[in-house]
């Protein structure tokens, strides 16, 4: 019985150190290699395909939504911020589809759809996504409707 306690101990312990191994690996790919100016020197990039969809279409929401009340696709413009700026980083538009893809540096980013300038709806959730060197990510922002 002993055994199997010094047995358990040691396979927790090694458990654990190969987390902390793992986890110190991912926040190395995360953050993108600076030179001295501040700018990243890697040009490997990482792919992160989104779509905007609009939603709810209709006035009493089902799960699963009932035929003619997905939510819908939204074009328009996506504005990218990195998590240490408050500055925009770039602005693409999406396709009628609601449909965008850009290839970006490793990095903690910020997604936000615009909308209307003044009007209160759609009002769209901004979505933080955590770009990982050579681990391509689809995202979706949610853009709420009004309708209820």
């Amino acid at each position: 019985m002993k055994k199997l306690v010094t047995i358990g101990i040691i396979i927790l312990v090694v458990i654990v150190i190969a987390a902390f191994w793992i986890l110190s690996r991912i926040s190395q790919r995360v953050s993108a290699p600076t030179n001295p100016t501040g700018t990243a020197t890697s040009s490997a990039r990482t792919m992160i395909t989104g779509q905007v969809l609009l939603g709810p279409t209709c006035p009493v929401e089902h799960n699963p939504p009932l035929p003619g009340c997905e939510p819908k696709p939204y074009e328009t413009t996506v504005d990218i911020r990195p998590a240490s700026s408050s500055s925009s980083y770039m602005a693409l538009n999406t396709d009628s589809s609601g449909i965008f893809k850009i290839a970006l540096l490793p990095g903690i980013y910020y997604f936000n759809a615009q909308t209307q300038t003044g009007m209160p709806y759609p009002r769209c959730s901004p979505v933080q996504v955590a770009v990982v060197l050579g681990l391509p990510q689809n995202i979706i922002i949610n853009c709420d409707t009004g309708i209820r």
